[in-house]
Order: structure tokens, then sequence, then C-alpha cells
């Protein structure tokens, strides 16, 4: 996912448009987490820590699947490398 944020298009084949789009796929993938994204979002809010997270970021709304996916984009939007040895 390192520098993934200046992609024109996501996974290896550009199915996702954009990282919010990518951040749902391996939530439902068989060969990634092979869940839904109702469980997920279940999951989620179960952890005290993370709904009031959630509240402080999107308001007092209950957690829903565009959140957690706006949320994972964001984390990715921060995985850059720049000036590192391999962009060198």
């Amino acid at each position: 996912m390192f520098n993934a944020v200046y992609s024109i298009a996501q996974f290896w084949d550009g199915r996702a448009r954009d990282l919010v789009e990518q951040a749902g796929g391996p939530i439902t993938n068989p060969g990634e987490m092979a869940s839904s994204h109702e469980m997920a979002v279940s999951v989620l809010q179960t952890i005290p820590g993370y709904v009031d997270e959630f509240k402080d970021v999107f308001g007092g709304e209950a957690i829903a699947i565009d959140m957690v996916t706006d949320s994972i984009a964001e984390f990715e939007r921060t995985l850059v490398t720049p000036n590192s040895r391999f962009d060198q």
C-alpha cells in the first residue's frame, strides 16, 4: 500500500477507482479477511475505543461501512515513501 495514493487505480487490475473503494475489498475477499462489511461493522461496534473514535471523527452516528472505508483510506494516504532509497 505504500504510495498507493499516487496510483490512478487500485488493485493489480485497477478494479477500484480510489483508496476508499479499495479499502472495502479485502474485508469480503475470501483469500484475505473472508468476512462481510456487516460483520466488520458489528465487531467494531463492540470495541468501546473504536466507537468513541468514530463518534469523535464522524459525529454521533453509529459506525457504518462507509466510515470504515473512509478511515482506512485516510490511513493509506499517509503510507508514502518520500525520498526513500527505493524511490531514488
